[in-house]
């Protein structure tokens, strides 16, 4: 027990996904406007969520160092 304990990694990683919504025209199978547009509204959005997760800052509470890893789900 002691010799496995030894190899133990007290690591904890923390991610964040940044839940992107379905944009005019978007559905189900993904259809996605990569044209100029469609692009700047997608990078408009994703930088509106890491702002949002941001002010969030979910990570910040305590976490149990033996979770390992914790994924935090922004969807405001």
């Amino acid at each position: 027990m002691r010799e496995l304990v030894g190899c133990g990694c007290l690591t904890l990683m923390e991610v964040v996904a940044l839940v992107a919504p379905a944009g005019p025209g978007e559905d189900h199978r993904k259809d996605i406007d990569f044209g100029g547009a469609g692009i700047r509204a997608r990078w408009e959005a994703g930088y509106a969520k890491a702002k949002a997760a941001i002010e969030l800052a979910p990570w910040m509470a305590p976490a149990d160092p033996l979770e390992g890893v914790i994924l935090y789900r922004v969807d405001a």
